[in-house]
């Protein structure tokens, strides 16, 4: 599964653990990591949990047609949206 990010800024922040953790702090940091090495083991969204602490859940509304979601603590969710599926490669991009 590849990531993209919205920004080039974002995506140097999301490829690099200290600064995410200087960005975000310590508790949502740490839980971006777990959440990346998880996209990254991940073939197909499939693969992510849709319970706790991942709870992987699609958006609903015509403004989030392909958007998921992924919690990261309890008040902090990120935001994927599906940029293309190909046989067994899945694109997302992330959303600040």
């Amino acid at each position: 599964m590849e990531i993209y990010a919205k920004t080039k800024k974002m995506s140097n922040v999301l490829s690099n653990e200290s600064l995410l953790k200087k960005t975000y702090g310590k508790d949502i940091g740490n839980g971006l990591i777990s959440r990346i090495a998880e996209f990254n083991a991940a073939v197909t969204l499939k693969d992510i949990s849709h319970l706790k602490p991942q709870r992987l859940h699609q958006l609903k509304g015509k403004k989030y047609t392909d958007c998921f979601a992924v919690d990261i603590t309890k008040i902090f969710v990120v935001f994927l949206k599906r940029m293309m599926e190909l046989e067994n490669e899945l694109k997302i991009k992330v959303k600040q």
